[in-house]
């Protein structure tokens, strides 16, 4: 039986075990220095049962050819987990440490048969988008429970209306060859 090929991008210090953790900076934990602007990826073409991007996509010069290189490598049965901050988010905007901003959409068009998938030379069967409001301490942000449910059950409701100016702190996006 052959091991499990899991890969933690852009991990920093969160060092996560089972996985190989993988950043630009030689620091404690890390197994592999790379730079993920430089492409392909030193992995084989479907190779990687699961992928991980915490908060790191955001940051990279080419987040579409970032996704392109994931999806090559990435296992026909394997997901991509990817958190960014929403473009509502005010660490979003952190001057030029980060590249792009996200919304609900701009991982949906990577999904097989959206609107405008063609313009890529790949897609994901798959594209689960969840908005992740700061829920804690519960007492200052009791009404993120109630904005995280209608934002999840309509996020174009959230994202086109006066609820957005109850900031989502971050997206996350799973992905499926």
């Amino acid at each position: 039986m052959s091991k499990l090929m899991k890969l933690n991008f852009g991990c920093g210090t969160d060092i996560k075990k089972g996985y190989l953790n993988v950043d630009h900076i030689k620091l404690k934990g890390v197994d592999k220095v790379m730079d993920l602007n430089v492409f392909p990826y030193p992995f084989a073409s479907n190779s990687c049962d699961e992928i991980l991007m915490d908060h790191v996509l955001d940051h990279l010069d080419k987040p579409t050819r970032v996704l392109q290189e994931l999806h090559r490598i990435i296992k026909k049965s394997g997901k991509i987990v990817i958190k960014v901050p929403h473009f509502s988010c005010g660490m979003a905007y952190w001057g030029d440490v980060r590249k792009s901003l996200y919304s609900y959409y701009a991982f949906k068009r990577y999904e097989t048969g959206q609107k405008r998938s063609y313009y890529f030379p790949f897609s994901f069967r798959n594209v689960q988008v969840y908005f992740d409001f700061q829920k804690k301490p519960f007492l200052v942000f009791f009404y993120n429970h109630i904005i995280a449910w209608i934002a999840n059950a309509k996020p174009y409701l959230y994202e086109n209306t006066f609820l957005r100016v109850f900031p989502c702190r971050t997206l996350v996006a799973t992905l499926r060859k």
